[in-house]
């Protein structure tokens, strides 16, 4: 079911050491949440606030998982874009995918 792929998704990310993320998802469309990215939160303690996002790891992350999640056999006809960011300033991060 798409809801075990997408707890699979998030729990994997964790795992691997990336951070927190959870996956709203619809047809042809999702948002992903990081509430902690350790892409965004190293740049942060190094080298300090950005004014552009810098998780371009956690674009692709997002790009596979929504493939993944649903079937799609090439993960490029994902369009993702990083519409807020911890790095800068923000709460969270914001990815909007669509396809």
């Amino acid at each position: 079911a798409r809801a075990d792929r997408i707890a699979i998704a998030e729990q994997y990310f964790a795992f691997t050491g990336l951070g927190q993320v959870r996956f709203e998802c619809s047809d042809g469309q999702a948002m992903a949440t990081m509430r902690h990215s350790h892409i965004d939160e190293g740049w942060t303690k190094k080298w300090g606030q950005r004014q552009r996002p810098v998780n371009y790891v956690g674009c692709g992350y997002v790009q596979g998982a929504i493939a993944a999640i649903f079937y799609l056999k090439n993960a490029q006809t994902v369009t993702v874009r990083e519409t807020q960011s911890i790095v800068c300033g923000a709460s969270s991060s914001k990815f909007e995918a669509t396809w």
